[in-house]
């Protein structure tokens, strides 16, 4: 399969058929690491790999994770391993705040729902609330997202150089030459698979959320009766 990033990762020239299937670098990605696992476990050397998929054995420039280590810190240096940290930890970070900022706002708009006054609410109401949190996401994280990509799929040019020196300079860089919406690279296809998937883990969280609530309500009561029983009603409180 050719990519026109496959020159880079690869160091091949492009095959002379454009009967390619396109492997997409912006249309990605698990939506629910947190910081520290966005930092420690950085996904450079995994996508690499992923961009090689369908090639035959003899064109491939990594063959498995400590191979592309090895190589990323020959060609790279050891910071090579951590290519597109800094927009992997602005980006969850922006989901997370989005996420629950948004889940926490359709729930009082929609259902008058209030952090902690105890109500639950139905599956489908926690479903559509999910669903139209899990669209905030990839509308504010989505720059970082695509720059991750980029600095994670870059190799050395034929220069020597890396195209992108860091965050910024990506962000700039893919404005002036590509536009404002190509920092949007890929919001379809994540908008197609990120709000479903809020939409059941909410449904499934406020479920669970709920009967926690209720078991710790009745545990109290307990205690409660107990109480009453053992040391009367002055003690029971």
């Amino acid at each position: 399969m050719y990519h026109p990033h496959h020159s880079r990762v690869l160091n091949i020239r492009p095959p002379p058929t454009n009967n390619w299937r396109q492997i997409g670098l912006d249309q990605r990605e698990e939506d629910h690491d947190d910081l520290i696992s966005s930092t420690y476990t950085n996904g450079g050397r995994c996508r690499r790999l992923q961009q090689q998929k369908g090639l035959s054995h003899d064109l491939l420039k990594y063959k498995g994770p400590i191979h592309c280590a090895r190589m990323i810190i020959r060609d790279e240096g050891i910071l090579g391993l951590w290519s597109g940290a800094a927009p992997t930890v602005m980006r969850n970070g922006t989901n997370q705040a989005a996420m629950f900022t948004a889940k926490n706002a359709f729930d009082v708009l929609l259902w008058k729902k209030h952090e902690g006054d105890g109500r639950v609410l139905l599956p489908w109401q926690s479903m559509i609330s999910g669903f139209l949190a899990g669209t905030a996401s990839p509308v504010c994280t989505g720059p970082f997202d695509v720059v991750k990509t980029r600095l994670m799929a870059q190799s050395r040019g034929v220069d020597g150089q890396m195209k992108y020196k860091g965050m910024i300079h990506a962000i700039r860089t893919i404005y002036a030459e590509e536009g404002l919406l190509a920092l949007w690279k890929g919001l379809l296809p994540r908008l197609m698979r990120i709000p479903p998937g809020q939409a059941i883990v909410w449904t499934v969280a406020d479920q669970v959320i709920g009967l926690y609530e209720r078991l710790a309500a009745w545990q109290e009561s307990m205690r409660l009766v107990w109480s009453y029983m053992l040391y009367g009603p002055s003690n029971s409180a």
